[in-house]
This record gives structure tokens, C-alpha cells and sequence, in this order.
């Protein structure tokens, strides 16, 4: 039999978290989400839902409109500008203004760094904050629900490994968090969500190699998927609520700039664009942020291209990866060196060291690839040079001198 557990006796009651989900608001205290009736104004709904004299001053929002990606990928280690510059060639909206995007901390695997990207394919996001607050109420923080439900398990595994549903008696959406750190989003379709709910929680019901967690945001929902849990425990809207009041408004994954000055005009800009009728609402703030945009992406226009090379670096450790492994399954007596020396390899690589390629034979090895800033110090690359030491191998040909743009291992088996 299904356990419920809710944790509202817990949730704080200024707590203020709404999530907006596809054509739907949900917010505490309803036990039904609240339809949108005008999709061009979703602030409307929002706001006539909010009882008499309830209305918020600040809220936290939960986003996952239908226009909102979520999608791994490999990039360098850094801050958002970092990011930014790294992943815009292949990713404009990163660089628009009126989209909103954000990523969950890089992680960092043994041949790659990866992290899981959200972006607006369509802005809305910062049309929607500034509406809210020219109606008194202020969005103090964004995050996708990817970021909450990360954020829901009460209890993180040892393994790393789990896996979170989100489902609505409309909508579903899976979080998984692999032992390596490795997070994707699958977005079901409303006309698949009842067969691929089913078939997920019927797969970690026989299957308990995963942390399994459900959460049923709706009476509906709550309904429908109790005959298929067995033993796993339901959660409900007021625990992502609660686990949306643990996020950090200085957290990667949040959406909005941490200016509110920079939304704000951002979303004033929407709402111009759109409507064609603020013709001087804040032009002098507007026009000065987009010039200064501008000079600031002239100014990084030589880091863009090197960081774009970086992505690319990324993307070839992940192919030499599989090639290796094709070649590790080929070298029959030299197969149990090769694999400890990948790992090894892998294990000790610096957060600023890039591996572009990794040669391996019965007659020896060679370990190539490139820094990005800060690079190393004389610490780091005594360490590292330490750290790839086995009794399996001996390094040759190792330089002294700390490497500046690339780096070359070379060494033969014992």
C-alpha cells in the first residue's frame, strides 16, 4: 500500500511559493491549480486567485512554462558569464536580453564537465515579473522545477542516484540525478503522461537500483496514481513548496539576474516589444543597458571564441571516451592497465584542465590537452603530476616548468 506524506505542518506560512506549469498556477492554501485563462497575460490569473487582501508582496516562482528547455550539456567549468560566452553560439538566447535562462552547477565527470541548461525558447519570464510588480507584487526569485525537485528527496541517497516525478492531473515532468552527477529533464506529453507515468513508477517499483520520489500535486493526480505505487511514498504540492523555500536566490539555477533593476527594465523592454505602447517607459535606463550589453559582448568576443573551443575540447573527451572504451574492449592482456590508467586519468584531471585526447597502446600512452583560466599553479601541478604516478606505469618526458595553454603526458606500461 502507498505511504502519503505531506510536510505542510512545516511549511513556513509567509513561504509565498507559486508554480506556474504549462497553462496553470498552483498556490498555497488551493487545492486546485488555478487555470490560465489569457496566456499572453498570465499574471492576470495569478493575480485575481489571490484571496482579499492575501495577496503577497514578494513570492518565490517555480517556472515551467511550455517555452522553458531543460538539456545537458558539456561546458567549462565557471561563473554565469563563463557559461554564457561558452554556450551562446549554439544557444542565442543566452545572449538576448528578453530571454531568461539559467544551469545547475557544472558538474564534473571523469572525462567531461556537463551541466543541465534552461532557456526560454519564447521570453516571457521578465514581461511576467514586471507585470507582477507594477501590481505590487514582487518576483524575488525564479527557478525551473527541475531546481525544486532536486531539492525534494528529504533524505539524499548514498549512491547519488535518484529520480523525482513530478505529474498534475495535466501535466508530468521527470528530474534524474545519476551517481556521477549527471542530471536530465523529460518533459511528457499530456497525451502520453498517464502511459509513461505508469510505465515509470511500475519500472522503479520492480527496480530499486534508484531513489524513487513522486510527487502528486493535485487531488487527481493524487488519485490516479495511488493503485500503482506500492510501497513508494506520494509527496504533494505542500512539500515542493517546502523544498522551494531551501533554494538559494544566489544559485546558478535561478532565472533572474540578481539585479532587479536588470529584470525589470528587461521586462518593461518585453512588454514594449509586445504591446508597442511604453514608447518612453524608462527608455534612457532601457537604451543605456542594451548599448552597455553591447559593448560588454564586443569586449568578449575573443573570450567567446576561445570558450567556444572549450565546448568543443568537451564534446571531444566525451567521443574519445567512447573510442577508448572500444580500444580498452580490444587490448586483451593490456585491458585491466588501460582502464585503471583512463580512470586515474579521470579522477585526478584539474577543474581547469581540459582532456582533448588520450592514446593508449600495449606499447604506452600519451595524454594531451589544454587550461583554461585561471590555469595552474605550482601547487596544482605538482599534485597533479603526483597524482597520475602508479606503480603500473612510469611518466616520461614530464616538463618541470608549469604548463601555460596545453599540456603532454607521455609514459609507458610496466
Amino acid at each position: 500500500m502507498f505511504t502519503f506524506s505531506s510536510r505542510r505542518s512545516e511549511l513556513p506560512c509567509d513561504a509565498g511559493v507559486v508554480l506556474l506549469w504549462g497553462n496553470h498556477w498552483w498556490i498555497g492554501g488551493r487545492a486546485r491549480p488555478v487555470p490560465i485563462e489569457n496566456p499572453e497575460h498570465p499574471e492576470s490569473s495569478l493575480l485575481r486567485a489571490f484571496a482579499d487582501g492575501q495577496r503577497p508582496k514578494k513570492i518565490r516562482v517555480l517556472y515551467q512554462p511550455d517555452c522553458l528547455v531543460s538539456i545537458p550539456v558539456p561546458c567549462p567549468p565557471g561563473n554565469r558569464r563563463i557559461v554564457q560566452a561558452a554556450l551562446q553560439q549554439e544557444y542565442p538566447a543566452l545572449v538576448d536580453d528578453l530571454h531568461a535562462w539559467s544551469y545547475e552547477p557544472v558538474a564534473r565527470l571523469p572525462i567531461s564537465t556537463r551541466t543541465l541548461l534552461h532557456y526560454e525558447t519564447e521570453p516571457a519570464l521578465y514581461a511576467l515579473t514586471a507585470a507582477l510588480l507594477a501590481n505590487g507584487v514582487e518576483v524575488v526569485a525564479a527557478w525551473p522545477l527541475a531546481s525544486a525537485l532536486n531539492a525534494l528527496p528529504p533524505d539524499w541517497p548514498e549512491t547519488g542516484a535518484f529520480a523525482v516525478v513530478a505529474v498534475s492531473e495535466t501535466h508530468a515532468l521527470v528530474y534524474r540525478h545519476a551517481a556521477d552527477g549527471t542530471r536530465d529533464v523529460e518533459v511528457i506529453l499530456p497525451e502520453q503522461r498517464e502511459f509513461r507515468v505508469r510505465e515509470i513508477i511500475q519500472r522503479a517499483v520492480a527496480k530499486s537500483e534508484v531513489a524513487f520520489h513522486l510527487a502528486a500535486l493535485d487531488a487527481a493526480s493524487r488519485e490516479e496514481v495511488a493503485p500503482w505505487l506500492g510501497s513508494i511514498e506520494m509527496m504533494d504540492w505542500d512539500d515542493l513548496m517546502l523544498a522551494a523555500t531551501t533554494l538559494s536566490r544566489q544559485q546558478s539555477n535561478q532565472l533572474l539576474p540578481a539585479s532587479a533593476d536588470v529584470w525589470l527594465n528587461r521586462g518593461l523592454l518585453a512588454l514594449t516589444a509586445s504591446a508597442l505602447a511604453g514608447i518612453v517607459i524608462l527608455g534612457a535606463d532601457i537604451g543605456r543597458e542594451i548599448l552597455e550589453s553591447k559593448e560588454a559582448g564586443a569586449l568578449r568576443a575573443t573570450e567567446v571564441a576561445g570558450l567556444h573551443t572549450d565546448i568543443e575540447a568537451l564534446r571531444k573527451n566525451e567521443a574519445e571516451a567512447a573510442r577508448l572504451s572500444s580500444e580498452i574492449a580490444a587490448l586483451a592482456p593490456g585491458k585491466p592497465v588501460v582502464a585503471e590508467l583512463l580512470r586515474t586519468v579521470g579522477r585526478t584531471l584539474p577543474p581547469t584542465a581540459v582532456l582533448t585526447r588520450l592514446q593508449a597502446s600495449r606499447a604506452g600512452f600519451e595524454v594531451s590537452g589544454g587550461l583554461v583560466e585561471p590555469g595552474l599553479n605550482e601547487a596544482g601541478w605538482r599534485m597533479w603530476r603526483t597524482a597520475l604516478e602508479s606503480d603500473r606505469w612510469s611518466l616520461a618526458n614530464v616538463a618541470d616548468a608549469i604548463p601555460r595553454a596545453t599540456f603532454v603526458f607521455k609514459g609507458s606500461f610496466r
